[in-house]
């Protein structure tokens, strides 16, 4: 590729005309089923000791292939992933976030509580949030989450809920001593027993229906932002940050630096205290440790930013993609919560 190529990576003039041109899904570097097993030992409540992940070394250290395992949550109390809130920077063309959707991810970002303080749940948030600068792709992302995508993941999501939400219902029910709320969970598990046995949908996209109980799928949401001039979102939106390409894409840009350092500050300001930020690049630890190392937003004791490898998809002759390594290096970045956000 040449150099001239590389340095349109940062103009958005280039990247709608190729989305333009091309209508085709395309996945940088790997597709979800390649990270899959990485995002889930982010959520992993293990300790310190049985991280498994390499830290980031010296200039000088050697780094293989072979650091992969299970990752520590440092604080504990990242949600299961169906009630995580997930952002994907840089979505382009990908079908990250409908895999991860099908997969289960942010499918109910708040958990009921409808008898906890006796009020109706809020308006459900989006689980996933797909931004990219690219109007274009953006549109075309919008036009693809069309409701046949819905429909196979609300089937999911009816067999989840009879698994797991019924039963947890049951129970409440069962540990009520309140007769009038005893008898309204009872008519809520019949409601939502109802709806999954006819196929009703529990409620797909925003808002609540007839009972403040009934589960309700999030539809994922899609913003044109450059995420190396500000994020749209409050600060500590986000359970986890998904950055596929993206941070390469900017290093081989006009600014780079100042525009890395943009982006570290506003994905760890919208990270909640116990957020990570999982970044799936070609580079390799010694290039992109001072990614990290600039920006006082990520934790740089306690394991600080951490990393594995995750070996590279095969193309359709069996060959691997492009030269060098055949493994793509995934770090994992823990927000800094001392730091106070601007």
């Amino acid at each position: 590729m040449s150099n001239d190529l590389w340095g349109n990576y940062g103009n958005v003039e280039y990247w709608n005309g190729r989305y333009e041109s091309d209508r085709l899904p395309f996945e940088w570097y790997q597709e979800y089923k390649g990270i899959r097993n990485v995002l889930h030992d982010v959520l992993q409540k293990t300790s310190s000791s049985n991280s498994k992940f390499s830290n980031m070394p010296d200039a000088a250290s050697k780094v293989d292939g072979s650091n992969f395992g299970s990752i520590r949550n440092a604080t504990n109390s990242c949600p299961p992933k169906e009630y995580c809130r997930i952002l994907i920077v840089g979505c382009g063309s990908s079908r990250l976030g409908e895999d991860m959707m099908k997969d289960g991810w942010g499918w109910m970002v708040e958990k009921p509580e409808p008898y906890k303080n006796g009020g109706e749940r809020s308006a459900v948030v989006p689980g996933i949030t797909n931004v990219d600068f690219s109007e274009v792709v953006i549109t075309q992302m919008e036009q693809r989450a069309n409701c046949s995508f819905y429909r196979t993941v609300q089937a999911k999501f009816n067999r989840w809920t009879r698994s797991k939400y019924v039963p947890t219902l049951s129970n409440e029910m069962k540990n009520n001593h309140d007769i009038d709320l005893k008898q309204e969970i009872k008519e809520d598990i019949k409601q939502v027993k109802k709806n999954l046995s006819n196929g009703t949908p529990t409620s797909i996209g925003c808002g609540i229906k007839s009972s403040n109980v009934i589960p309700t799928l999030c539809r994922m949401s899609f913003k044109c932002v450059d995420v190396t001039e500000s994020l749209p979102f409050p600060d500590e939106s986000f359970d986890l940050i998904i950055n596929k390409g993206t941070l390469d894409a900017i290093l081989c840009s006009n600014g780079a630096i100042t525009r890395c350092n943009k982006m570290m500050a506003e994905c760890s300001r919208v990270l909640k205290g116990h957020g990570s930020m999982v970044v799936v690049s070609h580079g390799t630890p010694e290039n992109r440790k001072v990614c990290f190392e600039n920006s006082a937003h990520w934790q740089q004791q306690k394991g600080g930013v951490e990393y594995c490898t995750v070996p590279k998809p095969k193309i359709g002759n069996g060959e691997f993609q492009n030269d060098g390594p055949m493994y793509h290096y995934i770090y994992i970045a823990r927000k800094n919560s001392n730091r106070q956000c601007k």
